[in-house]
């Protein structure tokens, strides 16, 4: 036996001399930039390995290797002694690179490989198992590249060789962050963050940048680099639209790693991709993944991502970003770079998970992320920090104090929230100014608490004054809350203000200037209420939240439309006054809604499927001393969806049903934006109706938009594309005894139908701009019974405005 264990550890001896293993870092030989993913092989041999995302390399080579071979797409290939093989090794990029047009006899064998590819792809999609859960790292980096501060560095101009040694010592800006993620099938997927480092603040801020650069995995049809969305190389038949050349063959054990670029075809328009994948035999899975946008004007990022056997699955295990902000910059030729390192480990597949895992929040931030010790961080660092890295915290840190940056942070914060802090009282933006063609221009000012007077009790008032009406208006509330994210509130409000006929009585929508919903311009009518209002919400399940209110409001006419009312002398009176008082409960549901926890609220980020709002309400109307009971239904579903090709199409269906007699202004007016006063597209409305012009006690309408054509100019500011609108309609006057007058109106009962072309992005505004956008012009005509006097009476041409935030 002791013979067997000798010759046992001989042996491995042996072996551990004939192997030896080699480190070592790659860069690019201009900029000192780290190569990701470049080949490192002994292709005799069959041994070889990759780079990581950082460039880094380790690779066990037998005695018998004397070289070894460097290649990666778009460099110049190197061999490499074995001796050599250590410390920052440069590769110098080619001299020339035009865009290739290769011609095969046959298929293209590219094309094969990638087909194996998408008929696995399912099998290697994180998103399409069953569960998962694992922990990431990520890191941050604001900073100017190597080749910029060395040309700062030999400037005559003495402030820019200041800066340039300080940014060879220092990024500009360093944020890291902990956190678990974990997912159930179909599509709920929860983060929490357990530990936030940023320099210079207290405040835990910027922890969401990292994981929204880039996907999780490759394989979805649809790719999304920061905010824009990609047609995926993986996308069926995506050889049609895609040119792929085999670069490259990688021989290791008893795998074969091919290497793949890919770039749209010429003559191909659509919103395309560019870079390599790494194609690993065993189950034809991605290994490594280089892209960006072939449009590098408008989103010059570029992600690599690398993928790990675990547990015999294929799973993303190094995400890296690089985003270079081209049109900012610290001095003339020192564009800002933005760069994000991902480590992800623990990776588990049979996790349990329970129902209180998935609250409804997508991103949620630990209340002790901010309060982790060096140690702490030092243990779950992928590596460890760079002398600059450590020098940047030391510095911005000590900066941040002198200045008070989390003060101003706080106060960015509240601008993105629309409220600007004084102490413990917040300046509200929303009410400072808004129009509508009612009131005109409508100026004013609001202010409540904030947390630093109570995280529980929010106190707070308004005032207006309308150049139009007149008029002013004044009101104020009381907000009880569970606490930090408000899940759970009370609100309690007052209102001396306007109230407009014919509107659904569900929550409106987020209107306003940013979000290209423009209908409360186009108000012409609103009656003045004093409102007494309370309600209750809470979340249900983890995609609904419910409301339950109560609502009193006395409304005083302000046009020439009368309630009659026959007095015991038979004579019919007029009156211009009325009240409503009635309790219901409101549902939201949206099923795997994205709510992501930040600047302390809760943002909903995107919703994947269609939005549903419910309304049922039961009330009483006072109408001159005279009771009418009656019972409201309302109904509104909004769906946004893009298709494979990143077409958009977009819907809002509306339903409204009232059971009982009520004047006109509580019954329901199709949403109209159209006014010879103004003429700008809106979202979601007849862009020629009059508002006010149909009334129906009950009313159902349907508006859909569909962008049929993209045309990819690779222009910064000429992006046109095609929009078809359609809008229907139909409701009626249920009423059977009641009497009013002096306000002449339509009831749909035969329908109401419009058409419409948008040409939106003959002019797209810079991302700095305070409001970027695109501009385009919309024509819209109204048909069937609908249809009035002259064929330029139901024309209707506007000017078109796409914020693209």
């Amino acid at each position: 036996m002791k013979y067997s264990l000798f010759i046992f550890f001989l042996f491995l001896a042996v072996i551990g001399q004939s192997q030896s293993v080699h480190r070592g870092r790659i860069i690019d030989s201009k900029t000192n930039e780290p190569l990701a993913f470049v080949n490192i092989s002994v292709p005799e041999l069959g041994v070889g390995t990759t780079s990581d995302v950082n460039g880094s390399f380790a690779i066990r080579l037998p005695k018998e290797a004397e070289k070894v071979r460097l290649t990666y797409v778009g460099y110049e290939t190197k061999m490499v002694l074995k001796g050599n093989l250590k410390g920052d090794i440069k590769l110098k990029r080619k001299a020339s690179q035009l865009k290739e047009v290769e011609i095969f006899p046959g298929k293209n064998p590219a094309d094969s490989l990638m087909e194996l590819v998408i008929d696995n792809k399912d099998k290697h999609d994180p998103f399409k198992k069953d569960q998962f859960a694992f922990d990431i790292y990520n890191k941050i980096l604001v900073t100017i590249s190597d080749s910029a501060i060395d040309s700062m560095a030999v400037s005559t101009d003495t402030n820019s060789q200041d800066f340039a040694k300080h940014m060879s010592e220092h990024d500009l800006f360093m944020a890291e962050t902990y956190s678990k993620k974990w997912y159930e099938k179909p599509g709920k997927v929860k983060e929490k963050i357990l530990a936030n480092r940023v320099a210079g603040l207290d405040n835990p801020s910027f922890y969401w940048l990292a994981t929204n650069m880039q996907p999780l995995s490759f394989y979805e049809p649809i790719i999304e680099l920061n905010g824009s969305k990609y047609v995926s190389p993986l996308v069926k038949r995506s050889w049609n639209q895609y040119l792929f050349i085999i670069k490259d063959t990688l021989y290791r054990n008893q795998d074969t790693v091919f290497v793949v670029s890919y770039q749209p075809k010429s003559g191909k328009d659509f919103k395309s991709l560019e870079g390599i994948l790494s194609i690993n035999t065993n189950e034809y899975a991605l290994e490594n993944v280089i892209a960006r946008s072939t449009n590098h004007l408008t989103n010059n990022l570029r992600i690599q991502q690398k993928y790990t056997r675990v547990k015999e699955e294929w799973f993303p295990e190094q995400l890296n970003f690089e985003l270079k902000l081209n049109t900012v910059q610290v001095e003339e030729g020192a564009p800002i770079h933005m760069i994000g390192r991902s480590y992800i480990n623990k990776v588990v597949f049979d996790t349990n998970f329970r129902g209180r895992d998935f609250n409804g929040l997508t991103v949620e931030l630990d209340e002790e992320a901010t309060k982790k010790s060096q140690a702490y961080w030092d243990s779950i660092r992928a590596d460890t920090l760079t002398q600059k890295e450590q020098n940047t915290y030391t510095f911005t840190d000590s900066a941040g104090e002198s200045v008070n940056l989390d003060e101003k942070l706080f106060i960015l914060e509240s601008l993105v929230t629309q409220r600007v802090p004084i102490k413990f009282i917040d300046i509200k933006l929303d009410k400072l100014m808004e129009f509508n063609l009612y009131e005109g221009l409508r100026l004013g000012a609001g202010i409540s608490t904030n947390d630093r007077l109570s995280k529980h009790i929010e106190l707070g008032g308004y005032f207006a004054y309308g150049f139009n009406d007149k008029a002013w208006k004044y009101g104020g509330h009381l907000t009880l809350s569970e606490g930090r994210l408000n899940r759970y509130t009370l609100d309690l409000e007052y209102a001396r203000d306007l109230h407009s006929p014919g509107y659904s009585n569900i929550p409106a929508r987020m209107g306003g200037l940013i979000s290209n919903d423009l209908t409360r311009f186009y108000i012409r009518w609103q009656n003045l209420s004093t409102r007494y209002r309370a309600e209750f919400k809470f979340p249900l399940f983890r995609d609904a939240t419910v409301g339950v209110f109560g609502t009193y409001r006395q409304n005083e006419i302000t046009n020439n439309y009368r309630i009659y009312s026959e007095n015991e002398s038979d004579v019919w009176i007029p009156f211009q006054s009325y009240s409503i008082g009635e309790a219901g409960v409101n549902l939201r549901y949206a099923y795997q809604e994205e709510k992501v926890e930040m600047f302390n609220t809760v943002v909903k980020a995107k919703s994947p499927y269609p939005v549903l709002h419910l309304q049922y309400a039961k009330g009483i109307g006072q109408i001159q001393q005279a009771d009418n009971y009656y019972d409201r239904y309302e109904a509104r579903v909004e769906f946004t969806k893009k298709t494979p090709r990143l077409k958009q199409f977009r819907m809002m269906l509306r339903g409204s049903y009232l059971d009982g007699e009520l004047p006109i202004p509580e019954m329901y007016s199709p949403v109209s934006v159209y006014d010879p006063e103004l003429a700008v597209t809106s979202d979601y409305g007849f862009q020629t109706l009059l508002q006010g012009s149909y009334f129906g006690s009950e009313l159902y309408e349907a508006h859909a938009s569909f962008e049929f054509v993209k045309f990819n100019t690779k222009s910064d500011w000429f992006n046109p594309s095609l929009t078809a609108v359609q809008s229907a309609g139909w409701g009626s006057d249920q009423r059977e005894n009641f009497t009013d007058g002096g306000f002449i109106y339509k009831t749909p009962e035969h329908g109401l139908f419009e058409s419409g072309l948008i040409i939106n992005g003959l002019y797209t505004s810079s991302s700095e701009t305070l409001i970027p956008a695109k501009y385009g012009v919309g024509t819209f005509y109204r048909y069937g019974a609908s249809n009035s006097g002259n064929w330029y009476d139901n024309l209707a041409v506007k000017l078109s405005f796409l914020t693209t935030f």
